[in-house]
């Protein structure tokens, strides 16, 4: 079983449609369901410092992008953080409640639920 986060494991989350990355954000996936199916979504995605000093992110060589997969119905969600190095990868599990807190962290309502307003794109 992968170690476990916390919604504090990241400073900030925001859609990425048409935004342009800030300093410390890495491109990041949101792979879920919905009730057509299952889609990804693109995020950008701020480390929380805590969770680049612990050593399985270390070993990464830095961090560049970062993938959230939904689990079976109410279990954990699986957060698998990209490195540098070649083939490198870290795997954590990110609890159902946690994975919501961020969510309202950040004001993001994923495209398939209920609430969700589609981004305008900016002329």
């Amino acid at each position: 079983m992968p170690d476990m986060l916390t919604a504090a494991a990241f400073a900030r989350l925001r859609l990425r449609y048409g935004a342009v990355p800030e300093s410390g954000e890495v491109p990041a996936a949101v792979e879920h369901d919905f009730a057509g199916g299952r889609m990804v979504d693109h995020y950008l995605a701020t480390p929380a410092p805590g969770l680049l000093v612990q050593a399985p992110v270390q070993a990464l060589g830095g961090l560049e992008a970062v993938l959230f997969l939904q689990g079976a119905a109410e279990g954990p969600w699986q957060v698998v953080l990209c490195g540098a190095k070649e083939n490198a990868r870290a795997a954590f599990a990110l609890p159902q409640g946690e994975w919501q807190a961020l969510l309202a962290a950040n004001g993001i309502v994923l495209p398939g639920e209920a609430g969700f307003t589609p981004p305008q794109k900016s002329d």
